[in-house]
């Protein structure tokens, strides 16, 4: 769910004055060894390529007369090494970013990057922890990770990494089965972020922990160019699956529903498909290639950032909800080993 942050441009750097021989090498040598990385698929070579890029960083960084610009080649630094570390291709980033963290909290100019970097080094080293072979306590990583968060929030309540954090914490108690806790973290960031997207999401996701025994309202533009509004298929017993090309535990699922479609469909069960790939191209190719899957599928632009995907929180995949015949929910957690059960007890009784 981290948000990408726009690099800086060399121009930018050469408007505040930096422009000797020296800061247009450095930014040369950027340039190379992005292309060098985008070309190679050497384990080695990559950890050498984002180590140099690091260390190339640090030097513009170091050169740079202007705050702003500055500021804005740290985050950058930051990016490279959490980015590197989470992919696996540079397991030194970790320290690296500590060590950077150190000389923040010394700086008298550059401290106000601290959390932003601060919060990198949380991520990279979570996901470094639990990429590790040797570690067998997945819950100890995981409980550590929700502390890091909690006293991150405490430490730093007005940084942009706040609501983020804050999001996290949420989904994780959402997954521990704490909805009351979830709830809590999640109307936190509807009253205190200044994201709006943020806020669109905690409100959704709210709205989908309290969905039970409520008409559920979704409507929407299919892949087909047909307008779809849930509320016009009441009497019908409909699963909304929420789902992507890229999510293949959900690409398992439709392999289930087409069966149940098959058992139950003439009683009335269908399923709607909410697609949230960024460019529903994607999904047009596939179901063009799986044609069996014909019920209809919404889409809009913007993937987990979109207008479907924020109305109900959906910050993860997969995720279905279950509607019964008069348009309420009676399941907003629906795993797909589940629907049988429930389907037999809507029709078989």
């Amino acid at each position: 769910f981290f948000t990408a942050v726009q690099e800086p441009t060399p121009q930018g750097l050469t408007q505040t004055g930096s422009s000797d021989d020296k800061t247009q090498q450095w930014l040369r040598d950027l340039e190379e060894i992005d292309q060098s990385l985008t070309n190679t698929g050497d384990p080695d070579e990559i950890t050498k390529l984002n180590r140099e890029r690091a260390e190339v960083l640090e030097n513009i960084i170091d050169a740079s007369t202007d705050d702003t610009v500055r500021a804005n080649w740290i985050r950058q630094l930051a990016d490279t090494l959490s980015a590197a570390v989470q992919t696996g291709s540079f397991p030194e980033g970790t320290e690296r970013l500590m060590q950077l963290m150190v000389q923040l909290r010394d700086s008298a100019t550059d401290v106000n990057q601290l959390p932003y970097v601060q919060f990198r080094h949380l991520s990279a080293d979570y996901t470094q922890r639990l990429q590790d072979p040797e570690n067998n306590e997945f819950h100890k990583v995981q409980d550590q990770w929700l502390k890091d968060l909690e006293a991150f929030v405490n430490e730093f309540p007005k940084s942009q990494d706040t609501g983020e954090a804050m999001l996290q914490l949420a989904l994780a108690e959402e997954f521990a089965g704490k909805d009351y806790k979830a709830k809590e973290w999640y109307q936190r960031i509807v009253s205190s972020s200044a994201d709006s997207l943020l806020v669109s999401k905690a409100k959704g996701a709210k709205r989908r922990l309290e969905s039970v025994g409520k008409p559920l309202e979704l409507t929407g533009t299919t892949l087909k160019g047909q307008l779809l509004d849930l509320s016009e298929m009441r009497g019908k017993v409909v699963v909304v699956q929420f789902w992507a090309t890229w999510c293949d535990p959900c690409l398992d699922d439709m392999k289930e529903l087409k069966r149940l479609v098959a058992e139950y469909g003439d009683q009335g069960f269908t399923p709607v498909g909410v697609n949230l790939d960024a460019e529903k191209t994607s999904a047009q190719d596939f179901l063009k290639n799986n044609r069996y899957y014909s019920w209809p599928h919404l889409h809009e632009e913007g993937g987990l950032d979109s207008r479907l995907a924020n109305e109900l929180g959906v910050l993860t995949l997969p995720t279905m909800l279950l509607v019964d015949q008069r348009g309420k929910v009676i399941n907003r957690g629906l795993h797909s080993g589940e629907l049988l059960n429930e389907l037999e007890r809507i029709f078989d009784q």
